[in-house]
C-alpha cells in the first residue's frame, strides 16, 4: 500500500503545482531538524598541564553534509565536564610499545567514570551527544611521542572509544563524506542531493579543523546503498563496507579509493566517515494500516519591512519565503574507522526536509496592531490567497521549519 499512497500524494502535489502556478525547482533539499552536540578537546603538554576546551552547537543535516563546525557556544569551565588525569611515565627511555601498553591500561580504567560524568552533563543541558579528543605529548628517547584517543558518548549512555594510540607526529584525522546518489523507490531521481555520488575528504587536527583543502571525487554512486529488496541476503550496508575497505567483498568497485587506503596515504591515524543515506520519504501510518507520504511546508524566511517614519500605522509589509512539497527524511550515519579497516558506528543524525518543489514569495500589508500576532502566523500558501493563517491550524509535522521574523 505504500507505493499507492505515494502516487496518490503525488497527484495532490501535482494539483498544488497547477493551482499555485509556480515552477517546480531543482533546489537543494534543505533539512531543518538539527541535533545539539558538544565537542571537547584535552591537550596535555610535556609539563603535564592539561588544557581543556569545549564548544556546543548544532549538527545539521543540511543538504548532504553535516554542519558540525557551527559550534558557536563556548562551554565555560569545560574541564569540569571533560577531564581525565594524564598518565605519568616514570622514564623517558620507554619504547612506543611500552608507552602504548601503559597508556591503554591507564585510560581503560578511567573511561567509565568519564562517560558517567559526560552523560550527566548532556542530560542536564539537553544535548544529544559529545565527541571527545585527548592528546598528550610525552618523551621517548629524546623524541616527542603523542598519546591519542577519541571517545563518542550519547546521552543514553552509549560510549564508543578508539582505544589508545601512540604516534610519532601530531596526529591527524581523515574526514570523509560519501553522499548516496540513489533515492528511495517511488521518489523522482531529480530529488537527489546536490552532491550525490561524491566522495569528499580532507584531514583534520585535534580540534577537527581542516588542515587540507577538500578533495572531491565523483563516483557516480559507486558506494551507494543497494536497492530495496525482499531478499534477506541483501546487505543494506554493502556500499558502506566497500567504501571503508575494498577487500570486504569481491564485488566492491576498484576504480575509486577506499577509506582504509586514504588513511594510509594521508598519514592519518583514523577516519571519521559520514555516510549520507539515500533520500527517502517521510510516511505516516493511516487508520487502514497503509502508509501515506507527508506533505511539508518550509517557511525559511519571514521579514517585516517597517516604514521610514516610525510613527506611521501604515506602510508595514510582512513577507514570507517558503517551499511546499513532500516531507523527506535525511539520515547521516557517522563511523569511526581504524587504520586496519575495522569500524564502529558512533552516531546517527536525522532531519526532516522539504523536497525541491514549489518555491514562492508572498507579501501582505499589515498594520502596527498586527505585529504582536505575526510570530504564530504565516501567509496562506494557496494560490491567490493572501490571508494570514495560524501555524497551529496545520497538521502536526506539516510545517517542518518556521523561520524567526526579522525586521528591516
Amino acid at each position: 500500500m505504500k507505493s499507492f499512497r505515494f502516487r496518490l500524494a503525488s497527484l495532490v502535489l501535482a494539483a498544488l503545482v497547477g493551482t499555485f502556478g509556480a515552477p517546480v525547482t531543482a533546489a537543494n533539499t534543505v533539512a531543518t531538524q538539527q541535533n545539539r552536540t558538544a565537542v571537547f578537546t584535552e591537550s596535555v603538554g610535556l609539563d603535564g598541564i592539561a588544557q581543556v576546551k569545549g564548544r556546543i552547537g548544532v549538527v545539521g543535516t543540511a543538504g548532504s553534509t553535516l554542519s558540525d563546525m557551527q559550534l558557536g557556544q563556548k562551554i565555560n569551565n569545560a574541564a569540569s565536564v571533560f577531564t581525565i588525569q594524564p598518565i605519568s611515565l616514570g622514564a623517558q627511555t620507554l619504547s612506543t610499545a611500552e608507552i602504548q601498553n601503559l597508556a591503554q591500561s591507564w585510560f581503560t580504567k578511567r573511561i567509565a567514570a568519564l562517560t558517567n560524568q559526560v552523560v550527566a552533563h548532556l542530560n542536564s543541558i539537553g544535548v544529544d551527544s559529545a565527541w571527545l579528543d585527548y592528546q598528550q605529548t610525552v618523551k621517548s628517547n629524546n623524541k616527542n611521542k603523542y598519546i591519542v584517543f577519541s571517545v563518542s558518548i550519547r546521552k543514553s549512555g552509549k560510549m564508543t572509544w578508539s582505544g589508545v594510540q601512540v604516534v610519532d607526529a601530531a596526529p591527524t584525522t581523515l574526514y570523509t563524506v560519501y553522499t548516496n546518489k540513489s533515492v528511495e523507490t517511488g521518489l523522482p531521481q531529480s530529488w537527489q542531493y546536490p552532491d550525490s555520488g561524491t566522495l569528499k575528504y580532507d584531514t583534520r587536527n585535534l580540534s577537527f579543523q581542516a588542515l587540507t583543502p577538500a578533495t572531491v571525487i565523483q563516483t557516480n554512486g559507486a558506494y551507494d546503498e543497494p536497492p530495496a529488496s525482499s531478499d534477506i541476503t541483501t546487505d543494506p550496508d554493502s556500499g558502506l563496507k566497500c567504501l571503508i575497505d575494498h577487500n570486504s567483498s569481491p564485488s566492491c568497485p576498484q576504480a575509486f579509493p577506499d577509506v582504509k587506503t586514504l588513511i594510509r596515504t594521508t598519514d592519518s591515524i583514523r577516519a571519521v566517515v559520514d555516510y549520507v543515506r539515500k533520500v527517502q520519504p517521510d510516511y505516516t501510518e493511516q487508520p487502514d494500516g497503509s502508509q501515506a507520504a507527508n506533505m511539508a511546508l518550509d517557511i525559511y524566511e519571514r521579514t517585516i519591512q517597517l516604514p521610514a517614519c516610525c510613527c506611521q500605522d501604515t506602510g508595514q509589509t510582512y513577507t514570507n519565503k517558503q517551499r511546499y512539497g513532500f516531507s523527506l527524511i535525511t539520515i547521516i550515519d557517522r563511523y569511526l574507522v581504524n587504520m586496519d579497516g575495522s569500524y564502529v558506528q558512533v552516531n546517527r543524525y536525522s532531519g526532516r526536509s522539504v523536497s525541491p518543489t514549489i518555491d514562492q514569495t508572498k507579501s501582505v500589508p499589515i498594520t502596527r496592531s498586527q505585529l504582536g500576532a505575526l510570530s504564530s502566523q504565516i501567509i496562506n500558501p494557496e494560490n491567490g490567497k493572501l490571508d494570514l493563517v495560524e501555524v497551529n491550524s496545520y497538521p502536526p509535522g506539516m510545517i517542518v521549519n518556521l523561520a524567526p521574523i526579522s525586521y528591516r
